[in-house]
């Protein structure tokens, strides 16, 4: 009889132990439910999540957990090491009010000055069509200036502004994630990050039917920036105004965002550019590109972009006018476009391309160098392939600007119609063509 009340003694102390510790129930956990909150889709519970919030960072922290229900929010301020967990995402939704001031910078959720904070588990819904005069600062997550912040398994929808903003001032965020969320149809951009260090964003799907662009970097600081891991995500936009997806590093002399990492990414967005500027050992590789061109702006050092597979309208599009760019490689993809594979206009520095397969429609160009701004220098092409073009390489001029060193080496030129090189002496010097594969393909023009 001992050994039974013994027994079912310490049986009674597990499932207690269980039946407190589950989620929403636990001692550091916090029910909105039982602060007030309603979620029934009409009721103004903002009052009661704060509450929720600022008691569990009283009492050092926890989880402040929202069970199923659709809960009618101004915005929220969540306090360091306070989580806000939902049951599941398909289950919880934290929609914007109709009443909310839509001329201020009204996030739904904020994320200001803190560290260590999860959002998990939620549907954030924005609530354009109640807020369709609002200004663009109205997004469903803002993170400034804080630090170890995760955002995992959300849904981020329907905002005036951003899905998620990340930022800071020069002090900048530290140690984000944004994990397996979906993000869909913010009216500013879906992703947007400026000043953070040590960003990760991966196995997000980011979708936008409305025009607008799935990832935005815009640093607006005169800071240098590090570490931007973008890997294992989807994205896909219908935007042709504006960018599928826009990598800006920061401004000013000397300033770079360094070591972006984009990999393992899809990206659709046929009518978008892919835009890269202003960055420092960046890596774009093993990736699948359907967007309108590969746009390099300006100043990007030491730029690599390797093994991807793009399907473009225009190839590479390089412009420096703004500053050049130094030190670009260009190896091992395989490129389709229906226009020509390269363009470099006015400035670049020691930019390679070795070992590419260009693909193209029968009647664009392979390559075109117009020197029409600063010289553009030290341009090698190796090993690559050029197939299904009407005309090959050309170099030309404007106000006097050259190509100056091109060489052209260990090529295939496979039915290229009208030239495979034509360098003219007034636009271009130093121009070597080795010994290249010419099939069903035009003369080597090179004036000296």
């Amino acid at each position: 009889m001992k050994k039974l009340a013994l027994f079912l003694l310490f049986s009674l102390m597990i499932v207690t132990f269980l039946f407190m510790n589950r989620q929403g129930d636990n001692p550091s956990s916090y029910n909105v439910k039982e602060y007030g909150a309603k979620g029934d889709g009409i009721t103004d519970d903002t009052r009661s999540f704060q509450k929720a919030i600022d008691t569990s960072a009283s009492n050092g922290g926890g989880d402040v957990y929202v069970p199923a229900g659709t809960y009618i929010l101004e915005p929220i301020f969540v306090k360091s090491n306070v989580n806000l967990i939902g049951e599941d995402r398909d289950t919880v939704t934290l929609k914007l009010a109709n009443s909310a001031n839509d001329q201020k910078q009204t996030r739904l959720v904020n994320v200001s000055e803190v560290k260590n904070v999860q959002i998990k588990n939620l549907t954030l819904d924005g609530n354009y069509e109640n807020h369709t005069d609002g200004t663009e600062h109205m997004h469903t997550i803002f993170i400034w200036e804080s630090n170890h912040i995760v955002v995992d398994h959300n849904r981020l929808q329907n905002a005036v502004g951003d899905g998620i903003s990340v930022t800071g001032s020069s002090k900048a965020s530290n140690q984000i994630t944004l994990s397996n969320n979906l993000i869909l149809d913010n009216h500013r951009s879906n992703i947007v990050v400026e000043q953070v260090n040590h960003i990760k964003i991966f196995n997000n799907t980011s979708s936008s039917t409305v025009g607008r662009p799935a990832l935005h970097f815009e640093p607006w600081k005169e800071i240098n920036l590090y570490d931007a891991q973008i890997y294992n995500n989807s994205f896909e936009t219908n935007a042709s105004e504006t960018y599928t997806i826009q990598i800006e590093g920061t401004k000013g002399t000397g300033n770079f965002y360094h070591d972006i990492n984009f990999y393992h990414n899809k990206v659709k967005g046929k009518n978008g550019r892919f835009m890269i500027k202003e960055t420092k050992d960046a890596k774009i590789h093993d990736n699948t590109f359907q967007v309108k061109e590969m746009y390099l702006w300006f100043k990007n050092s030491n730029l690599n972009i390797y093994n991807n597979t793009i399907n473009t309208k225009n190839g590479f599009v390089f412009e420096g006018h703004l500053g050049e760019s130094v030190g670009t490689k260009i190896s091992k993809n395989k490129v389709k476009t229906t226009g020509v594979g390269v363009t470099i206009k006015t400035s670049s520095k020691n930019t390679t391309f070795t070992g590419n397969t260009f693909t193209g429609a029968r009647n664009g160009q392979v390559a075109y160098l117009w020197a029409k701004g600063p010289n553009i220098s030290n341009t090698t092409f190796e090993k690559n392939t050029f197939s299904h073009f009407k005309s090959g390489m050309e170099t030309d001029t404007y106000n006097g600007s050259i190509v100056d060193g091109l060489n052209i080496k260990g090529n295939t030129f496979k039915d290229v119609q009208e030239y495979s090189v034509y360098a003219t002496r007034e636009s271009s010097r130093k121009v070597t063509v080795g010994k290249n594969n010419y099939s069903n393909s035009g003369p080597v023009l090179v004036e000296k």
